[in-house]
């Protein structure tokens, strides 16, 4: 059965960077976090308990943005937090550079990612296409710390290869929407 459909629609190392490191497409799990608690209310009630819940989700994570916006910051809180990590991580990696035009590199971490492991690894990089061997990158949709460690040996800048959906503008406008007061009609 699982054979009849294609790796790209259930497995994340096929599907082509599309589906950015997310691993589930089932959206109750994501809706039952909004409702706990609420699951023996009745329906009205659920509906309203629903509506100001996301409501005042909406407004703090706009006023996220905007305070994001203001202090003139150019990711989300969550890409902020990985690009810092990786800028550390890529501060141990060991750089080797192959190719100065066509711009690559091997990359070696100086431990493994495993706990067993006690041998880093070695990554290809491709500073003109932007790609690495780990393929993060792609899945992800924001640079690898050796991508990072790259980009800092030759002073290249790694902004572009953070999605735009990642800027602060897209965080905000992303929770713009306004919920406007609901009034019951019976009253």
């Amino acid at each position: 059965m699982v054979g009849a459909i294609p790796f790209e629609k259930w497995e994340l190392s096929h599907d082509g960077g599309r589906r950015y490191g997310i691993m589930t497409t089932n959206m109750s799990e994501v809706f039952n976090n909004v409702l706990k608690g609420a699951h023996s209310l009745p329906i009205t009630a659920l509906d309203q308990l629903t509506f100001f819940r996301l409501n005042s989700y909406f407004v703090v994570k706009r006023e996220q943005g905007a305070n994001r916006l203001a202090s003139n910051e150019e990711y989300t809180p969550y890409v902020d937090v990985k690009i810092k990590a990786n800028v550390v991580k890529a501060e141990s990696h060991e750089i080797v550079l192959y190719d100065q035009i066509r711009g690559q590199f091997h990359v070696k971490t100086n431990k493994g990612t495993k706990s067993s492991s006690t041998r880093g690894r070695t990554y290809r990089i491709n500073l003109q296409e932007y790609a690495c061997t780990c393929g993060k990158t792609l899945i992800y949709g924001f640079p690898c710390s050796h991508i990072l460690a790259a980009c800092h040996f030759r002073t290249v800048d790694f902004r572009p290869l953070v999605q735009h959906y990642y800027s602060t503008q897209s965080y905000y406008n992303s929770w713009a929407p306004l919920f406007h007061p609901i009034f019951n009609v019976y009253e």
